[in-house]
């Protein structure tokens, strides 16, 4: 349920750092299987799983930051999982819409 920050390779990275004012650019959801792996649920191409080494790899210089919601039990961060989960395959939304038929990185996180 942990937060997850960086700076993405996108060719849309420019375009959101501007408008965001911030150096972090794509973000996701920490989720630790069962198997003690651990993967990022994002809106990419699609909505999807990706293990987290391959996420950093993916971003500027391996660096990434973890946010953690202070109070955060265990139960609720389950629900977190399964409510971002809901929108596995959704398309990523290029354009920002806040719809729920496609999905941009911080509306999933959001």
């Amino acid at each position: 349920g942990d937060i997850v920050f960086q700076e993405s390779g996108s060719g849309q990275t420019m375009a959101i750092a501007f408008a965001s004012s911030s150096l972090y650019t794509h973000t996701g959801i920490v989720e630790v299987r069962p198997d003690g792996q651990p993967y990022v649920i994002e809106a990419a191409q699609s909505v999807q799983s990706t293990p987290l080494a391959e996420w950093i790899a993916r971003g500027t210089a391996g660096r990434i930051t973890i946010k953690r919601l202070r109070g955060l039990s265990e139960e609720n961060a389950q629900k977190v999982l399964r409510a971002a989960h809901t929108y596995d395959g959704r398309p990523y939304d290029f354009f920002f819409h806040e719809d729920a038929e496609t999905i941009y990185c911080s509306e999933l996180v959001h």
